[in-house]
């Protein structure tokens, strides 16, 4: 017989799990996101949930006073309803890096010197409604391309279909037309949201980055 767990894992087994599972991290955090996983979050998606916990925890490990200031604002009624969000969008994440991003925006946002949850909201927001192709394209522009970069030629190995040059001539196969409004479109998204300026004919990034 299989040890694995089967989908018909009790719920509040799961969510007792994921206690204990960062108990020796982030206890708190551990009880907290356990909660919400009891009553919001599908069994289908508790990996991802574990993975977010997880990237939180590796955060506040390292710095201690930051991991007590995060436990204590996380007691209070705005610091949990910003987890609970977090988790909720985490459970939704199907890519590693959006969830270290849910993580590092909640985390940075509740040990600031003062917590400011409308401006912690917000970012979240803007991430929820963000594709993880406009990710990949913000941070493409993280970095002043160069000639012979080394790190944007990486990238645009990585995802080629998105980052590789576009054509712009009369002529160019549909294919290509459409993949370039495409990245259009999501560069005009990126601006929007703030997140990107037009500078000199360069895309840069602005402070919310």
């Amino acid at each position: 017989m299989s040890d694995q767990p089967t989908l018909a894992t009790n719920r509040r087994d799961l969510g007792a799990a994921i206690a204990r599972g960062v108990a020796g991290g982030i206890p708190l955090v551990g009880g907290l996101v356990a909660e919400v996983v009891n009553s919001v979050i599908p069994s289908q998606k508790i990996d991802r949930v574990v993975a977010f916990v997880e990237a939180l925890a590796e955060q506040a490990s390292k710095d201690q006073a930051k991991h007590a200031l995060l436990e204590s604002r996380l007691r209070t009624s705005l610091g949990s309803d910003l987890l609970e969000e977090g988790v909720v969008q985490a459970s939704r994440a199907v890519s590693d890096d959006r969830r270290r991003r849910i993580a590092r925006i909640i985390f940075n946002g509740v040990t600031d010197s003062e917590l400011q949850y409308d401006r912690i909201r917000k970012l979240l927001a803007i991430l929820d409604s963000l594709t993880d192709s406009e990710l990949v394209l913000l941070v493409y522009h993280t970095r002043q391309p160069t000639i012979g970069s080394s790190w944007h030629k990486e990238m645009r190995e990585r995802h080629p279909s998105l980052l590789r040059p576009t054509s712009r001539e009369i002529g160019a196969p549909q294919s290509e037309v459409e993949r370039g409004a495409i990245r259009d479109a999501y560069e005009r998204a990126l601006v929007g949201h703030g997140l990107l300026v037009l500078s000199m004919s360069n895309l840069t990034i602005t402070p919310l980055v």
